[in-house]
């Protein structure tokens, strides 16, 4: 298996800290950068006790330090995946993130919907990708495994896991806050502090001067917290403020406890908020020919339509409120010197409450409300074996999921003549409201749709067990040979119902319930359940060629290997959470993989010294039933399409390279270089949206899936200089994305063009003292570029938002220890 770490420099952390592969004895070089291609041998490394990874033997990984985590100004998952080729995210929502690897995804606009790629943290799977929106602080490792997933612990997942590791509790005692200022009012506070808690919890206190308590120390703790905000992105024309803001807040308490010089626990609880003016998004370039048909006869001018102008025009910005709460306990049982027992306990909550302008406009149209309440329970039970021959892990995986909420839709006074007036301008093209307004208004009175309600309360529970086994073994000095196998099975049961209220449809001699039915549904109520179940695997084998001219072992140096495996993936179908019409089916297929994989990984070395590490992988996948996102549309007079139909693309193929590599250069120097070239095309998709038709009349065989660029890249340059009992220090990073599309269908107003975001720091610090001052720009050249586009209720077109502009700040960040 190949893997590779590739993030530039970490000018706060020891060079040496995070510079050793991976489960090989070696010798530290100090002179190495702090994060290093990486090999995943077999051994995890995301908690305590996680040995076993036979299964993982042929895959590519690749890893990013703590430090390099704080470099970028994380905040979100996205922030996270512009550091990792192969790898999209898009923040839609603060609640509607989209995880994509190598082309392979899935966006969030239907709760029905699990992610493709599996999201971790401590080792706890994440049932949702919004459950990591208060994760990204305090973290040590951020590792991202391409394709899909071997049998080592989880659910299993198809296209690639993000697995984010935090600081645990120690020993030492340490505290540190860090607070920066930047543009655009943005401030963020966080911190941590940490040591031992014996004189709490044994009711005595122990002198630690000599260190003996460290070593004797039972009980630990770590508490740390992030405080972040940040004035709007987004000028509102209609009442000259700004919107879409940040605000967040994000706790963490970790207790472990050592009752056992063989048993050890660790309890985190973990609270986070996310207050916002956020969730609204100008239409997308002139829209669709009926929303502009719509616009022309109420004599409506929109603004935003280039998202470059960050403006909006609306009557009624949203705001979005998402609260969590977790706890999660991980025990360690050592049996004996060869054999471990580990358990992973967790409880996570997620509370969700949104207001939004679905019509984008200052018209009074339709405005909605998103409420949604979700939970998840997982236990995780795993036995692991390790020897200087072979390490096994096998384990069951379980976990109870329940997510409720319901779409709610406003109309107001000026819906009907804005609908139909649109399709009388269609055929009539001088007519406006001024010269036939008077004729719809006598037919249906503004105030027969004015404060009509529309309702879809859905509800879903499911149930997922997971049984897993691999084993790895070392097969003389240059071989080894990994296996895994998984079973998972799913059950989901669901009900969804659609009903309407309010209004005054009796002022209307036309306002028939076909009239009513046509413009916002017909109602219903479903109740539906679905069973899954299926086997995911990887075998793989690596093997060692030989060591580079001049190399040295002793010396931390790496041979050269080669490595080869073939995995299958597998996705369970589920259940379709949205308001069905005759072309949306109640449920959708499971999803499949079966890939191929060759890499080639080993060390740079120069002169007897290792200057780096390198690390390049092939690979060949082919998708059966890849889920995705179509319209849904009425069926009466006038179509309401939204993309939030689940359906299967019958086939894909996912086929790609990728390759990184770390370098120390002359002059304290440090030169990171990642690139991912993904050839994701649906191969069989005759019945795909029409951008055009807002149907789903299109064929789309043999086009790139959507969010996967062909190309993505990351480059890093930095620089440590000593001065006095001073480190000065710059870095400069680099990150390009190809053009690739935002939405399945290709819609022109979603395309994402190719671009390319810098970010430099300079700073100083002093290591005596644990104090350090950087200024930072990010997007030194303010690019432009989409962000996002979320498909706008009735509309059948998109709204969306620019990526970050150009930001200026400094950090200042002060620790103590003894």
């Amino acid at each position: 298996m190949v893997a590779a770490a590739l993030a530039g420099i970490a000018p706060l952390a020891p060079a040496a800290a995070q510079g050793i592969l991976q489960g090989t004895p070696q010798a530290a070089d100090a002179s190495l950068p702090t994060v290093l291609v990486e090999a995943d041998d077999g051994r995890g490394t995301d908690t305590p006790g996680l040995l076993g990874n036979g299964a993982g033997v042929g895959r590519s990984v690749v890893s990013l330090g703590g430090e390099t985590v704080r470099d970028t100004k994380a905040a979100v998952v996205s922030d996270i995946a512009r550091a990792l080729p192969g790898m999209s995210a898009i923040d839609s929502t603060s609640r509607q993130t989209s995880l994509f690897v190598r082309g392979q995804g899935v966006t969030s606009l239907n709760d029905g919907l699990t992610g493709s790629v599996g999201l971790f943290v401590d080792g706890f799977y994440l049932g949702r990708p919004s459950y990591a929106g208060f994760g990204l602080f305090d973290l040590e490792e951020a590792t991202l495994q391409r394709g899909a997933s071997d049998a080592q612990g989880g659910p299993g997942s198809i296209a690639g896991e993000l697995r984010l590791k935090t600081q645990a509790p120690t020993a030492t005692p340490q505290a540190e806050i860090s607070t920066s200022m930047g543009s655009r009012g943005y401030r963020r506070a966080t911190g941590f502090i940490n040591g031992p808690l014996d004189g709490i919890f044994d009711g005595n206190s122990t002198d630690d001067s000599t260190g003996a308590a460290a070593a004797k120390s039972r009980w630990q703790g770590r508490l740390s917290f992030d405080r972040q905000v940040r004035d709007g992105m987004l000028h509102n024309v209609f009442d000259d403020t700004e919107i879409n803001d940040q605000d967040r807040l994000g706790l963490r308490g970790q207790l472990a406890f050592a009752p056992h010089a063989r048993l050890n626990f660790r309890l985190a609880a973990d609270y986070g908020v996310l207050d916002q003016r956020c969730c609204t998004f100008p239409l997308l370039g002139p829209g669709s020919p009926a929303t502009q048909a719509r616009d022309a006869y109420m004599g409506y001018e929109r603004v935003g339509g280039d998202p470059q102008s960050r403006m909006v025009d609306t009557d009624s910005p949203g705001r979005g409120r998402l609260a969590q709460r977790a706890i999660s306990l991980t025990s360690q049982w050592q049996a004996s010197p060869e054999e471990r027992w580990v358990s992973l306990t967790g409880v996570r909550t997620l509370r969700y409450d949104k207001n939004l302008n679905d019509d984008a406009s200052s018209l009074r149209l339709i405005s909605g409300s998103l409420p949604t309440r979700s939970y998840q329970i997982t236990q995780e039970t795993r036995w692991e074996q390790e020897t200087e021959e072979v390490q096994r892990v096998a384990g069951l995986f379980l976990m109870h999921e329940r997510i409720q909420g319901s779409e709610q839709a406003f109309f107001q006074d000026e819906v009907f003549p804005w609908v139909f007036g649109g399709l009388l301008r269609e055929q009539v093209p001088f007519a406006t409201r001024q010269n036939s307004g008077v004729v719809l208004d006598a037919l249906v009175p503004p105030r027969t749709f004015d404060g009509l309600r529309l309702d879809g309360p859905y509800a879903q529970t499911s149930n997922t067990a997971s049984l897993f086994g691999s084993s790895a073994w070392q097969i003389g000095e240059r071989n080894r040979l990994g296996a895994g196998l998984r079973g998972t099975v799913v059950d989901r049961r669901a009900s969804i119902s659609r009903m309407r209220s309010g209004g005054d449809p009796s002022a209307s001699l036309i306002a028939t319930e076909e009239l009513v039915d046509s413009l916002v549904g017909e109602n219903f109520d479903r109740r539906d359940r679905r069973r899954d179940w299926g086997l995911s695997g990887r075998l793989g084998v690596e093997r060692a060629l030989g060591m580079a001219a001049g190399a040295d072992p002793a010396a931390g140096q790496n041979p050269l290997r080669a490595s080869f495996s073939i995995a299958q993936g597998y996705k369970a179908g589920g259940l379709n959470l949205v308001g069905l019409t005759g072309i949306a089916q109640p449920e959708f297929q499971q999803e499949t993989s079966l890939g191929v994989e060759a890499g080639l990984r080993g060390s740079v070395v120069f002169q007897g010294r290792r200057r780096g590490d390198f690390a390049v992988q092939l690979y060949r996948t082919r998708i059966r039933n890849y889920q995705a996102l179509t319209y849904t549309t009425g069926e009466g007079l006038v179509s309401t399409p939204r993309q939030n139909n689940i359906i299967n693309i019958p086939r894909a193929t996912l086929t790609g390279l990728e390759a990184e590599t770390q370098l120390a250069l002359p002059r304290r120097l440090s030169l990171g270089l990642g690139l991912a070239y993904s050839r994701a095309i649906s191969d069989d998709f005759p019945n795909a949206p029409n951008a055009e038709t807002l149907r789903s009349d299109r064929d789309l065989s043999g086009e790139q899936l959507y969010n996967a660029p062909v190309w993505s890249a990351r480059a890093s340059l930095g620089q440590a200089l000593p001065w006095e009992d001073r480190i000065a220090y710059w870095g400069l990073d680099y990150t390009h994305r190809s053009s690739y599309n935002l939405t399945v269908e290709k819609n022109p107003n979603t395309r994402v063009r190719a671009h390319g975001l810098t970010d430099l720091r300079v700073g100083l610090r002093k290591p005596s003292s644990l104090w350090s001052v950087e200024g930072w720009v990010k997007n030194l050249t303010d690019e432009e570029y989409l962000g996002s586009a979320v498909a706008l209720y009735g509309l059948g077109d998109y709204g969306g938002l620019a990526g970050d502009p150009r930001m200026i700040g400094i950090t200042l960040t002060v620790g103590m220890t003894p």
